[in-house]
């Protein structure tokens, strides 16, 4: 099968929303966690990681990885959709068992706790637009934050995972191509039912018009 075919489009396709929401959401999140950190004390992330999918390994913990998970469309038009977009913050923690600590209760409760921050922080108002500019975000939502069951670890560490589900509504557009430029441009109007008129647009070539006097400006004598 010849799949060859001349190219309409004939100008580089933007980055798409989705693409930018997924960066802005990764930007947020290093940002307000590292700041939270720096005000606590405490260490509530190691890595920040965007769209891996290769198992982390524990000694990594604890991270966080930002997924786009999909989305759905809508309110179409000629240019414009409403996309409402998926995204999977995925947080992992662990810890070891000590005398007197037990290493899941202490794995779980920092999960739990650094799952509250990025709630806290996507849903700040200060983030409703997630940084990007005004009239591109239409809404936030978190939609849920769940914690698979995990079974122990065998090496004792305790690594345990959760995930919140953040949906972001936001337009997806099309770039219109650029119309190429006329070389030259001309209107003509006639006056009633006469032949005169007016002409607008270059006057480069004058032999088909016939000048007549005028006060106020030139009023050409329209030839068929």
């Amino acid at each position: 099968m010849n799949w060859g075919t001349m190219a309409l489009i004939n100008a580089i396709i933007p980055t798409q929303h989705y693409e930018t929401i997924r960066d802005a959401i990764g930007a947020i999140l290093y940002t307000e966690i590292r700041n939270q950190e720096e005000l606590t004390g405490n260490t509530y992330v190691s890595n920040y990681y965007s769209e891996r999918f290769v198992p982390p390994d524990e000694t990594e913990f604890p991270l966080v990885n930002i997924q786009y998970a999909g989305g759905d469309y809508d309110n179409k038009d000629q240019t414009l959709v409403d996309g409402m977009y998926t995204y999977y913050i995925t947080c992992y923690t662990s810890a070891k068992q000590n005398e007197g600590e037990l290493g899941d209760e202490v794995s779980t409760k920092k999960l739990h706790r650094l799952l509250g921050l990025v709630r806290a922080i996507l849903m700040n108002p200060v983030y409703k637009t997630l940084g990007l500019p005004a009239g591109y975000i239409k809404s936030t939502l978190i939609s849920g934050m769940r914690i698979p069951k995990n079974d122990e670890s065998p090496d004792a560490t305790y690594a345990i995972a959760g995930f919140v589900e953040f949906r972001v509504k936001a337009t997806e557009d099309v770039s219109l191509i650029d119309p190429p430029l006329l070389l030259s441009a001309l209107t003509q109007v006639k006056l009633y039912l006469t032949d005169k008129g007016y002409r607008y647009g270059s006057d480069a070539d004058m032999t088909d018009y016939i000048i007549a006097e005028n006060d106020t400006e030139p009023i050409y004598l329209i030839a068929e």
